[in-house]
């Protein structure tokens, strides 16, 4: 099994380009904490991602097949996208979609935000990403502005359940994290993409139709825009943003981004759910600028 060489950041051509598209992600994948927890009032957890993985995943595969032509299709390929589709969609949304119908879509966006934290550690170990001070540096303030933002929202009185929820949560996009930049799968991005959502599909609408019912899912015009949101813009959009960024920046730095998370899902539910927002959250966005920063620096000659 070969391991990927990252490329330094710094050798990129089209860094403010990639930055560019680093941000958007950012802004997409804060956004689907506020539009899920808008579509979790009238759909069960399971049975909202079930709907949403398969018709994303075959609207994916259709757009595979038309842009990048036939795919070399291995029983090592489909493992692995089997594999990543449970871990980056169907185990990691499944618990961060009952994390937020107990806690806030701001609390649970900060939580899944110390992704990078642990995905530097773990491609350090698994990838030999080179960590080096400045990037040490740059996570551990990342941290400190989590750990300090996430500290004041539990003496809020959010649920502990809904907290370990999404923590499972993060661990699980760890691992689907460091573990496509180690396999691979050898298939287009758009292939890649596809059919993990469609094995996420395939495993959560079952499971949810056994668990939940179909009778609970309500069709309201409130569900279906929320639903077309997390199709088109994060599941397809946002997922092939953010497995283009895996293949340009080294794991660590392109999980750094998600040190922006915090204070845009904080931002977004205060100002379209109107979840309480304490200043000292504010406070704790500083150290998380800092932290990117410092981790997305380009290596001096």
């Amino acid at each position: 099994m070969s391991t990927a060489v990252p490329v330094p950041e710094a050798a990129h051509p089209g860094r403010h380009g990639l930055l560019a598209l680093a941000l958007l992600f950012c802004l997409i994948w804060a956004s689907a904490f506020t539009v899920a927890k808008i579509g979790l009032a009238d759909a069960p957890p399971k049975l909202f991602l079930g709907v949403r993985f398969l018709l994303a995943g075959l609207l994916l595969l259709g757009l595979a097949a038309w842009r990048e032509g036939r795919a070399l299709l291995t029983w090592r390929a489909l493992g692995i996208a089997l594999l990543l589709g449970l871990l980056n969609n169907a185990i990691y949304l499944g618990f961060s979609h009952h994390a937020m119908a107990r806690i806030s879509s701001g609390l649970a966006s900060v939580i899944i935000s110390t992704n990078p934290i642990l995905t530097g550690f773990l491609a350090a170990l698994l990838l030999r990403e080179r960590l080096g001070l400045a990037r040490l540096a740059g996570l551990g303030l990342g941290l400190f502005g989590v750990w300090w933002i996430l500290r004041h929202r539990v003496v809020m009185g959010d649920d502990p359940l809904g907290l370990a929820y999404a923590v499972a949560a993060v661990l699980s996009m760890v691992l689907g994290t460091v573990l496509f930049k180690r396999l691979g799968g050898g298939l287009g991005l758009v292939w890649s993409t596809g059919l993990q959502c469609l094995s996420a599909g395939l495993v959560l609408l079952p499971l949810g139709l056994w668990l939940e019912g179909w009778e609970s899912l309500h069709w309201t015009p409130r569900f279906i825009g929320s639903l077309a949101y997390q199709v088109l813009a994060v599941s397809i959009g946002g997922y092939l943003l953010w497995l283009h960024l895996l293949r340009q920046y080294s794991a660590t730095a392109a999980s750094s981004y998600h040190f922006l998370i915090p204070p845009l899902g904080l931002g977004l539910g205060w100002l379209v759910l109107g979840e309480a927002v304490d200043p000292a959250d504010l406070i704790g966005c500083l150290p998380i600028v800092l932290g990117i920063y410092l981790v997305n620096r380009p290596a001096r000659p």
